[in-house]
Protein backbone atom coordinates (compact mmCIF):
# COMPACT_ATOMS: atom_id res chain seq x y z
CA UNK A 1 0.00 0.00 0.00
CA UNK A 2 2.66 2.49 0.23
CA UNK A 3 3.52 5.10 -2.59
CA UNK A 4 -0.22 4.62 -3.90
CA UNK A 5 0.32 0.60 -4.92
CA UNK A 6 -2.62 -1.49 -4.01
CA UNK A 7 -1.99 -5.22 -4.87
CA UNK A 8 -4.66 -7.22 -6.48
CA UNK A 9 -5.66 -10.73 -5.84
CA UNK A 10 -3.64 -11.37 -9.50
CA UNK A 11 -0.67 -9.67 -7.99
CA UNK A 12 -1.06 -11.33 -4.40
CA UNK A 13 -1.42 -14.87 -7.11
CA UNK A 14 1.73 -13.92 -8.94
CA UNK A 15 3.87 -13.49 -6.01
CA UNK A 16 2.43 -16.95 -4.03
CA UNK A 17 3.38 -18.82 -7.26
CA UNK A 18 7.35 -17.39 -7.26
CA UNK A 19 7.34 -18.10 -3.66
CA UNK A 20 6.25 -22.04 -4.30
CA UNK A 21 8.64 -21.99 -7.20
CA UNK A 22 11.64 -20.92 -4.55
CA UNK A 23 10.11 -23.97 -2.16
CA UNK A 24 9.70 -20.66 0.11
CA UNK A 25 5.87 -22.41 1.34
CA UNK A 26 5.93 -20.46 4.52
CA UNK A 27 5.95 -16.96 2.77
CA UNK A 28 2.97 -18.01 0.33
CA UNK A 29 1.47 -18.86 3.37
CA UNK A 30 2.20 -15.29 4.74
CA UNK A 31 1.13 -14.09 1.19
CA UNK A 32 -2.40 -15.53 1.75
CA UNK A 33 -3.12 -14.51 4.89
CA UNK A 34 -2.22 -11.06 4.19
CA UNK A 35 -4.77 -11.35 1.59
CA UNK A 36 -7.27 -12.04 4.22
CA UNK A 37 -6.24 -9.51 6.43
CA UNK A 38 -6.90 -6.99 3.55
CA UNK A 39 -10.27 -7.96 3.05
CA UNK A 40 -9.51 -9.29 -0.28
CA UNK A 41 -11.76 -11.93 -1.51
CA UNK A 42 -9.24 -14.73 -2.63
CA UNK A 43 -9.97 -16.52 -6.22
CA UNK A 44 -9.90 -20.42 -7.47
CA UNK A 45 -5.63 -19.41 -8.18
CA UNK A 46 -5.03 -18.43 -4.29
CA UNK A 47 -7.29 -21.21 -3.25
CA UNK A 48 -5.20 -23.46 -5.54
CA UNK A 49 -1.85 -22.66 -4.67
CA UNK A 50 -2.36 -22.90 -0.70
CA UNK A 51 -3.63 -26.19 -1.43
CA UNK A 52 -0.42 -27.11 -3.26
CA UNK A 53 1.39 -25.16 -0.60
CA UNK A 54 -0.08 -27.58 2.27
CA UNK A 55 0.10 -30.57 0.10
CA UNK A 56 3.74 -29.83 -0.23
CA UNK A 57 4.44 -29.45 3.26
CA UNK A 58 2.52 -32.59 3.31
CA UNK A 59 -0.03 -30.96 5.50
CA UNK A 60 -3.07 -32.91 3.73
CA UNK A 61 -5.90 -32.23 6.56
CA UNK A 62 -4.98 -28.13 6.02
CA UNK A 63 -5.35 -28.44 1.96
CA UNK A 64 -8.61 -30.69 2.77
CA UNK A 65 -9.75 -28.01 5.04
CA UNK A 66 -9.22 -25.05 2.60
CA UNK A 67 -10.80 -27.36 -0.29
CA UNK A 68 -13.79 -26.86 2.00
CA UNK A 69 -13.60 -23.80 2.49
CA UNK A 70 -13.45 -23.17 -1.44
CA UNK A 71 -16.62 -25.11 -1.88
CA UNK A 72 -18.61 -23.69 1.12
CA UNK A 73 -17.94 -20.08 -0.34
CA UNK A 74 -20.46 -20.54 -2.91
CA UNK A 75 -18.40 -17.88 -4.73
CA UNK A 76 -15.26 -19.59 -5.86
CA UNK A 77 -15.60 -23.04 -7.76
CA UNK A 78 -12.81 -25.63 -7.94
CA UNK A 79 -11.34 -26.12 -11.17
CA UNK A 80 -9.40 -29.01 -12.88
CA UNK A 81 -5.99 -27.73 -11.53
CA UNK A 82 -7.77 -27.57 -8.12
CA UNK A 83 -8.52 -31.47 -7.98
CA UNK A 84 -5.35 -32.65 -9.81
CA UNK A 85 -3.27 -30.42 -7.09
CA UNK A 86 -4.93 -32.45 -4.01
CA UNK A 87 -5.52 -35.33 -5.72
CA UNK A 88 -2.03 -35.12 -6.62
CA UNK A 89 -1.07 -34.29 -2.51
CA UNK A 90 -2.52 -37.44 -1.71
CA UNK A 91 -0.96 -39.55 -3.93
CA UNK A 92 2.01 -38.26 -2.20
CA UNK A 93 1.42 -38.23 0.88
CA UNK A 94 -1.55 -41.33 1.90
CA UNK A 95 -0.15 -44.18 -0.83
Amino acid sequence: MSRGFCPTVITYGILMNCCCAQGDFSNARRVSNEILERGIEPNVVIYTILIRVFCNEGQMGEAEDVFGRMRESGVVTPNLYTYKTLIMGIARWVM
